[in-house]
C-alpha cells in the first residue's frame, strides 16, 4: 500500500469533523491504487476503485509533522462515484482518523 506525503490545512476553530484543504492528490487503497481527487476547500473525492477499510494514509499538518489517517469504514464504489470525507481528530496525539467515506450515485 502506498503512503503518500499530503499537506492538510486545518479549517480556524474546528476541532472534530473538520474541512480539510488538500495540496496533492493521494493514492488510495483500492486494489487498482487510483488517485483520490480531494477538492481545495472540501469534503470530496472522486475514486475509480473500491477502497478497504483499514486503509492507511499519510498526512502532514502546516507544520511538518507527520499524522496517520485511516480508513475506518468504506463501500465498493464504481468509477466516477462521489464520498464525502469525514475526520476524527486526537488532540492529545494530534492524530487525525479518516474516519468515514460517505458515498453517493
Amino acid at each position: 500500500m502506498l503512503l503518500e506525503k499530503i499537506k492538510w490545512t486545518l479549517s480556524p476553530g474546528k476541532t472534530r469533523e473538520s474541512r480539510f484543504a488538500c495540496s496533492l492528490p493521494i493514492r488510495c487503497g483500492c486494489t487498482e491504487g487510483h488517485i483520490l481527487d480531494i477538492s481545495p476547500g472540501g469534503m470530496r473525492v472522486v475514486c475509480r476503485g473500491p477502497i478497504p477499510s483499514g486503509c492507511w494514509l499519510r498526512a502532514s499538518l502546516e507544520d511538518g509533522r507527520l499524522l496517520s489517517c485511516r480508513v475506518v469504514w468504506s463501500t465498493p464504489h464504481t468509477d466516477g462515484t462521489m464520498a464525502g470525507l469525514k475526520f476524527d481528530i486526537d488532540e492529545a496525539t494530534r492524530e487525525i482518523w479518516l474516519r468515514e467515506l460517505l458515498f453517493a450515485a
